[in-house]
């Protein structure tokens, strides 16, 4: 097996793995975390549904085979992606309001003698949670990109010779 054999077995298995636990994802979590009361499991949940349809295509041709798929198809993955960096600038505006009105109403006065104490609540919890996955992401593309031009360069290919002499329908082969 060749590194690009392995490498293709892998990108097969991540991409069943990451839209089928994508799809499953609120359905799964839905018994016992009500998302659907707070905009921060609106959030996750939306963004795990467009990671899902984004992928729905590259489904369709791994594990199904099709090479050409219904057009309907094609636009929920294009609207789908589209809407993960919008997913994306919510969730940050989010984060940002929740650190501006955190910041707001935690201030303790230096003079009272009383120190910021910092606890780890849902809110501190999927703002961590969030940034790490941002940055692991950023070191990923990052990483594929250095991985991309700097080790696996295509070579240049050999191009075929082709006689310039005439066949006996009287065409250039």
């Amino acid at each position: 097996m060749t590194q690009a054999q392995f490498l293709s077995d892998v990108v097969k298995w991540l991409v069943n793995i990451t839209f089928w636990t994508s799809l499953a994802f609120p359905v799964v979590t839905r018994p016992f975390w009500p998302w659907t009361r707070s905009q921060w499991g609106r959030n996750i949940v939306a963004l795990e549904l467009a990671i899902a349809f984004t992928l729905i295509g590259s489904i369709m041709n791994i594990d199904l085979g099709w090479r050409r798929y219904p057009l309907v198809f094609a636009w929920i993955t294009t609207v789908s992606l589209a809407c993960v960096p919008v997913i994306v600038i919510w969730r940050a505006v989010m984060i940002w309001r929740t650190q501006r009105d955190g910041a707001l109403h935690d201030r303790r006065l230096p003079e009272a003698g009383l120190a910021v104490t910092w606890t780890l609540d849902e809110t501190s919890l999927l703002t961590l949670v969030s940034s790490v996955a941002l940055i692991g992401a950023l070191a990923g593309l990052v990483l594929g990109c250095a991985w991309g031009c700097l080790v696996a360069r295509p070579r240049p290919a050999r191009w075929p010779r082709f006689s310039r002499r005439r066949s006996r329908r009287g065409v250039w082969s």
